[in-house]
């Protein structure tokens, strides 16, 4: 899957793609500025697309729930909000630090230990096999 981080400030995320056990691709675009919202995904990358293509026009019917069931979004406001989106194209406020993704967890224990979204999705990357590549990161405020 992957690992996109948000620590108050910053939203990280590895790079790495993979189908199964096979590494597809170390340079994949996991965050997208759209509006003034950073668009944070994980998951399978066919849902992501088609979550994406909604977010940017959300006068569109919103899309199945069916069509978004092995996907993650995070998405941080420019005012610093950050929301959960479900497969029901719903936000949920939620606080941070935050991350999502096979590499989630490890991202939040190290962001609670002090580090930065960067520093944290870098731990994730050595402990998740899921996550990997280079570290993009954008400063939201």
């Amino acid at each position: 899957m992957t690992t996109v981080a948000f620590d108050g400030e910053v939203i990280a995320s590895d790079s790495r793609l993979t189908s199964g056990d096979f590494i597809c691709s170390v340079s994949t675009p996991k965050i997208y500025k759209i509006g003034d919202s950073f668009v944070g995904v994980c998951g399978c990358s066919e849902q992501e697309m088609v979550y994406l293509r909604w977010f940017k026009d959300q006068t569109k019917p919103r899309p199945s729930p069916d069509s978004l069931k092995e996907f993650e979004a995070m998405v941080v406001r420019g005012n610093g909000k950050v929301y959960q989106s479900t497969e029901l194209c719903e936000f949920v406020e939620i606080g941070y630090p935050y991350a999502i993704g096979s590499g989630g967890d490890y991202a939040i224990g190290a962001m609670m230990a002090g580090k930065s979204a960067t520093d944290a999705v870098k731990i994730a990357i050595k402990i998740d096999p899921f996550s990997g590549g280079k570290v993009k990161s954008f400063k939201v405020k």
